[in-house]
């Protein structure tokens, strides 16, 4: 004889809501002022996320744990609301230094608190270099004195120099001055110029992010004294005679030449 069971079941069954898991990622896209940072919610602890985002700053912080990212111990940090599950995620971390290290967690919310991601580091690059080209001092006949600004290092230690010629297109570089940072005033003597003659300098700076050029400047050197030689007398006769001379430098300008005698 066939039998038949009918069974009636039921069971009701509770889901402990947790903090949601998060990991972070290396930072992407690392410039002088600004980078990516990199999340991933791993599991959304029972119901989607209703914040994710990333706290960050240049000192390193231990696990905030179920803290608002405002109280972390981070400087800064940049969130997004809506609805999220499980998924990776990216932030713009902005503002940043030149040439400086920085610590990152990614972190997410829900319900049950707040939960970080574990701390990762990046460096921003170096940022170009502003120098400043100051008046020449010092200006003599034949030498004068190159003054430069290095205004912003960039973040890291510049090198300086300056270049100088006739025109523009300078022609003449002296030496690399090394590991210069700012705010600082730096200058060079250049010898051997030519007496009244307008010269064009800048100041240049350098560093890993590139080379700056500082604005054109000039000056005139000054007027030398002249230099003659007296030669011997020649045609002498009882009541006249030639005196000879040579203008061996006019001193950069037309000279005016004449005898002494007695």
């Amino acid at each position: 004889t066939p039998y038949t069971f009918c069974t009636d079941m039921w069971a009701e069954v509770e889901y402990e809501l947790v903090a949601p898991t998060v990991t972070t990622g290396p930072a992407t896209s690392v410039e002088a002022t600004a980078a990516t940072g990199n999340g991933n919610i791993t599991d959304n602890g029972g119901e989607d996320c209703d914040k994710r985002g990333f706290v960050f700053g240049i000192s390193s912080h231990g696990d905030p744990g179920n803290t608002a990212p405002a109280a972390s111990g981070y400087a800064h940090y940049v969130e997004e609301t809506d609805g999220f599950g499980i998924s990776a995620f990216t932030g713009a971390l902005t503002s940043l230094e030149p040439y400086t290290p920085y610590y990152v967690r990614a972190y997410a919310h829900n319900t049950a608190g707040y939960s970080y991601g574990d701390e990762v580091s990046f460096t921003t690059l170096a940022a170009i270099p502003t120098v400043n080209t100051s008046p020449a001092t010092g200006v003599g006949p034949i030498a004068a004195i190159l003054n430069g600004i290095l205004a912003f290092d960039g973040g890291e230690a510049c090198n300086v120099r300056f270049q100088y010629g006739e025109t523009i297109a300078y022609g003449i570089d002296t030496e690399w001055q090394l590991d210069l940072e700012s705010v600082v005033a730096f200058e060079q003597a250049i010898p051997g110029l030519d007496p009244n003659k307008t010269y064009h300098f800048r100041a240049q700076a350098r560093n890993s992010a590139g080379t700056v050029n500082g604005a054109d400047r000039t000056f005139t050197t000054l007027v030398a004294i002249p230099t003659v030689t007296t030669g011997e007398a020649t045609g002498r006769g009882a009541i006249a005679a030639t005196l000879n001379g040579t203008l061996d430098d006019d001193g950069g300008e037309v000279c005016e030449c004449g005898f002494e005698w007695g």
